[in-house]
């Protein structure tokens, strides 16, 4: 077993290193080689434990991610043999957002759009935002937020950082209009992007609270694409928020019209850029154990970390 600590890891994986892993992975899910299991929040009398995990067959692995406030720690076992092959801090977790965001947008989105819609003014969506930026170019963004500071500040920070003019508004609806691309990234209990402020064409996508996009964009678009349907429709119990999974788990939507992003990746599915399209960003799993998995390999390339046991 090797043991890793974050100053062993961090400086092994980047955007662009986390987006060819991922989409790897997820043509590894098209093969139905991946297992995506249901996510965890343990909580007792102290702070909560979120555990992610997920089965790579494919690549010979298996793990989980486990979360407790600002620390995050994986675990990486051999498949099929059981055998841990790593315990590591793990500090890739908003990494791992940012470039399953951005894999999305490659695969589904166009090379460039004129309008960017934001909404969300935290520290994710601001990682998030850059990522999307890489893989799209706008040339403008609008971003909502309902904190009017937060969002001036969001808006000073995201103009310096991606070269582009960012106004803050108040209004959803003004952020939304006319944008071929919209990212949400909010922790709102309620519905914050309604289907009547959609362009045609646009992609959407969604990456934070399970209700902050509303059903009428779901029924709106033309195609839904998500990271694991599994993991969409197990959070349904925890979450009963949690728009898409309901929606599926209801019949809601018609057959064909939810795919998972390993069956893009690998050209079972087009994109239908002319139409409206979500991307529905699961949270994470299966993705975590794939970037685990890679900076292990590198790790031991280089050498590093303390193996201990056989």
């Amino acid at each position: 077993m090797l043991i890793l600590s974050r100053a062993e890891v961090e400086d092994l994986l980047d955007l662009e290193q986390a987006m060819s892993c991922l989409q790897e992975t997820f043509a590894h899910q098209a093969q139905g080689e991946v297992t995506a299991w249901q996510p965890l929040a343990l909580q007792g009398a102290g702070p909560t434990l979120r555990v992610r995990s997920g089965g790579l067959t494919g690549q010979g692995y298996l793990g989980l991610r486990m979360t407790c406030e600002a620390t995050s720690v994986a675990c990486l076992f051999e498949s099929p043999s059981g055998r841990l092959a790593s315990v590591m801090e793990y500090p890739f977790s908003a990494l791992r957002l940012a470039a399953s965001v951005g894999l999305g947008v490659r695969q589904l989105g166009p090379s460039r759009v004129r309008r960017l819609g934001m909404f969300g003014s935290g520290r994710l969506g601001m990682i998030a935002l850059q990522s999307v930026c890489t893989v799209c170019p706008p040339e403008e963004v609008r971003l909502f937020s309902p904190n009017e500071e937060h969002r001036r500040s969001f808006a000073e920070r995201a103009a310096v950082a991606l070269g582009v003019p960012v106004t803050a508004t108040g209004s959803p609806e003004a952020a939304a209009e006319d944008a071929g691309l919209i990212l949400t990234a909010t922790n709102s209990p309620a519905p914050v992007l309604q289907s009547a402020w959609l362009a045609r064409p646009a992609l959407v996508v969604a990456m934070g609270a399970r209700s902050e996009v509303d059903e009428g964009v779901f029924d709106a678009a033309d195609l839904v694409v998500t990271t694991s349907r599994k993991q969409e429709e197990s959070e349904l119990g925890a979450h009963s928020q949690g728009t898409l999974g309901r929606l599926m788990a209801g019949g809601a939507l018609p057959a064909g019209k939810v795919v998972e992003l390993g069956e893009v990746v690998t050209g079972r599915v087009a994109p239908v850029r002319a139409g409206r399209m979500v991307f529905r960003e699961a949270q994470g799993g299966f993705t975590d154990v794939a970037l685990a998995a890679y900076v292990f390999r590198r790790a031991v390339e280089l050498g590093r970390g303390l193996s201990v046991g056989n």
